[in-house]
């Protein structure tokens, strides 16, 4: 365990693990080993402390507990957004021109996710094809919410009119009792 985790990263390691998630997906989503994983769930639960109470506490605490230093390399961390910067003013810069992707590689995606320790997709979430794929994926979605409501209001006064049929024929029943007894009284008399 070369790169100790950060109180955030715990947290995020408990939150994840408190939602069912498995630690090797756990690892994955944060772009650490699974081993790590194992080891600080192995620390957390050899501390005797639940779950759900280390997450309430106080980043010191945590780090006081399980020691921590941050898994970004803060001195390549800093070289690359300063080269990000420069690529962007110079993208700005007129006459500049710049290749626009219309598709990503995912791979790619996530192996500079795991290596800047970000998650990289929240950027693009904003940006094309991403954007245009879970645009697509959020309209899809849309369509089939509106058309399982239609499909409730529908059966909704299906059920309404069988509640209604069943009513009449409840007072229908009744009324052959009735007569029924009307009519045995009758017999009983004669």
């Amino acid at each position: 365990m070369a790169n100790l985790l950060d109180p955030m990263d715990l947290k995020q390691i408990i939150t994840l693990h408190l939602d069912g998630t498995s630690n090797r997906r756990i690892g994955s989503i944060l772009g650490i080993s699974r081993n790590t994983v194992n080891t600080y769930m192995q620390m957390f639960e050899a501390s005797g402390i639940p779950l759900d109470e280390l997450l309430v506490f106080e980043n010191a605490d945590l780090s006081e507990l399980f020691s921590s230093h941050t898994t970004v390399d803060t001195e390549r961390h800093n070289e690359l957004m300063l080269y990000f910067e420069g690529v962007n003013k110079t993208r700005s810069h007129p006459g500049s021109t710049f290749y626009r992707r219309t598709t990503i590689d995912i791979d790619k995606l996530i192996r500079f996710s795991q290596l800047l320790n970000k998650n990289l997709f929240l950027y693009y979430l904003d940006e094309e094809p991403i954007k245009s794929m879970f645009g697509k994926e959020e309209q899809s979605l849309q369509k089939q919410i509106i058309e399982l409501e239609n499909e409730l209001a529908s059966k909704n006064e299906k059920l309404k009119d069988l509640t209604d049929i069943i009513e009449a024929q409840k007072k229908i029943i009744s009324l052959y009792e009735v007569k029924s007894e009307n009519t045995q009284r009758i017999k009983k008399k004669q």
